[in-house]
């Protein structure tokens, strides 16, 4: 028994070393093909916009694949410290000051949130009427808010939570939101927009 137990330890090193490499690898090509579509970008002006989406997307995903925990779980906060700092434009954030006891991220919705939030940062830097883009987290060991703000105004008609006049960024959030655990809100107070995405078991565990 006791030499089973070791060729069963022993396999599942084996196995946390296999899954760290595969991340890594995996995260290097992400990288690759984002270097890649930038330079197609300098070389083709007139897609740099488009380009500039897919890039952010994909460092994103990439993003994930550097950041995956133990037990099948993501730290949230780094994830999107992460994100925040890939952003096509400067993002401030009050991130350095998060600490336990928030929730991790469950690995099953690690690349719909990165999405999610890469999706939300972008839109605000496009729609922004001025600097300062700004991303925070708050909660606790059961749920946890991620907040994105940034000067501008919305339509009076849009809504989020339906879908009306939303554009293709926010279309994408709505399709990627998970079926439960999850809330998001787009409001606008004064000259600042802010979006909240609140995450809940099981989106997120606790650590």
């Amino acid at each position: 028994r006791h030499a089973e137990e070791e060729r069963f330890a022993r396999a599942m090193r084996q196995r946390d070393i296999l899954v760290r490499e595969v991340h890594h690898r995996i995260k290097n090509h992400l990288q690759g093909i984002a270097g890649l579509l930038r330079q197609h970008s300098q070389a083709h002006p007139a897609l740099s916009g488009v380009v500039d989406v897919a890039v952010a997307r994909i460092r994103s995903v990439a993003q994930v694949h550097g950041l995956q925990g133990e037990g099948g779980q993501v730290n949230l906060v780094a994830l999107v410290r992460a994100i925040a700092a890939s952003a096509t434009a400067p993002v401030s954030s009050g991130l350095e000051g998060v600490a336990p006891p928030l929730p991790a991220l469950d690995e099953d919705e690690s690349v719909p949130v990165a999405l999610i939030v890469n999706e939300l940062v972008q839109n605000a830097i496009k729609h922004a009427t001025g600097p300062g883009v700004h991303i925070d987290m708050d909660g606790d060991q059961h749920g946890t808010r991620v907040v994105v703000r940034n000067l501008g105004r919305l339509p009076a008609s849009i809504d989020i939570r339906t879908g009306q006049h939303t554009g293709t960024g926010l279309d994408l959030v709505r399709a990627l939101l998970p079926r439960s655990g999850v809330d998001i809100s787009l409001v606008a107070e004064g000259n600042e927009v802010r979006a909240t995405l609140t995450l809940r078991p099981p989106v997120v565990v606790a650590v």
